[in-house]
């Protein structure tokens, strides 16, 4: 997504990746105005609908990424087309990212719903590495949250969510006791 205010999504990802040489070409699942974390009025333009047709143009240019890193979706039938993108997009020996963007501090994101949760288990199994936060890794297990977690049972969970599919799992923001 691009927001216009706050330092995520696309805003920070895009210098980052150009700065270290990398070609960006990003599909923007939404425009917000800002990001949903610490704000509630926000305004939120769903580009579901656009996404068809930026992969049919990139499947009839023929374009192969050595990447593909998907983050915040604002539907689940996006999550359909970032699995097509990856299947379609990702050139032989690409890498497949996927931060499955749901929520934090051991609460779903307003914008997300129980679908969206159940489609990102879904999605998580067509990508090599997935990044979730904490709060994420408990909602794509159905695990309880807890703001402490011991090193063993997150070792489970880490594991749990690799045989799902994707061969690396790394989790951001953990509490450990």
């Amino acid at each position: 997504d691009m927001s216009g205010f706050g330092r995520t999504s696309l805003t920070v990802a895009i210098p980052i990746l150009s700065c270290m040489g990398i070609q960006v070409c990003p599909m923007p699942t939404a425009v917000l105005s800002t990001h949903t974390v610490e704000f509630t009025d926000y305004t939120l333009c769903d580009l579901t609908g656009e996404l068809g047709g930026i992969l049919d143009h990139w499947e009839r240019l023929g374009l192969r990424f050595d990447g593909v890193y998907s983050g915040f979706m604002a539907s689940p039938e996006q999550m359909e087309s970032v699995a097509r993108c990856i299947e379609t997009c990702l050139a032989p020996g690409g890498l497949a990212v996927v931060d499955p963007v749901l929520g934090d501090n051991g609460v779903l994101d307003a914008t997300m719903t129980p679908e969206m949760v159940e489609k990102m288990r879904w999605l998580i199994t067509k990508a090599q590495v997935i990044t979730p936060n904490f709060t994420e890794v408990c909602l794509l297990l159905g695990e309880p949250y807890s703001p402490e977690a011991d090193v063993d049972t997150l070792k489970g969970w880490l594991r749990r969510l690799s045989a799902a599919g994707p061969e690396t799992v790394v989790a951001t923001s953990v509490p450990l006791a």
